[in-house]
């Protein structure tokens, strides 16, 4: 089963406000297997337990005390792995200008699930190359958030074969609720 990550990033308080989601898919059996392995033993030599690239670039967390040049080669580490596996990258992303987009941005958590669906679209697609006839299911992991209470993953769940028979029809088989 292919199996793919996202998670979303934002920039907010400045003009625009950009939302991203972005991730990456592979073969759950030998992509990942590899991948993990590698990128755990980068965070290991490194000191670090987990990796937040907003931490990283901002010098906070468990990157506060380290050098730019620390930083660059750890960076560079990772990225390494990342050019090296057979991972696919997906993304997608908003940039919300005021007051143009004020209605969308009102909308309780509009921007995580345009982009959520975008990059289960993108995901498929792939999927569909990458296993050319076959009917090979894509296991999605989201990183979940609320956003006024509400879970956004329960409205992806709940919206998903909607959406997926309005604008992916063949793509259906491959997505399982």
């Amino acid at each position: 089963m292919l199996e793919a990550y996202l998670d979303e990033s934002e920039r907010a308080g400045q003009a625009p406000r950009l939302f991203c989601m972005a991730g990456w898919l592979g073969d759950g059996a030998a992509a990942w297997k590899s991948f993990e392995k590698r990128w755990a033993d980068v965070l290991d030599d490194g000191g670090i337990t987990e990796f937040k690239a907003s931490d990283l670039a901002n010098q906070r967390g468990e990157f506060a005390q380290w050098s730019d040049e620390r930083a660059f080669t750890f960076l560079a580490d990772l990225l390494a792995i990342v050019r090296d596996s057979d991972l696919v990258a997906v993304e997608a992303s908003i940039a919300l200008e005021e007051p143009q987009d004020r209605r969308i941005q009102a909308q309780a958590g509009a921007d995580y699930l345009a982009c959520a669906y975008h990059c289960l679209l993108l995901l498929l697609h792939v999927a569909t190359i990458k296993d050319v006839g076959g009917r090979e299911r894509v296991s999605v992991v989201f990183d979940e958030r609320k956003y006024k209470g509400v879970a956004l993953l329960g409205v992806i769940t709940y919206n998903l074969g909607t959406l997926l028979r309005r604008f992916a029809l063949p793509l259906t088989c491959r997505v399982g609720r």
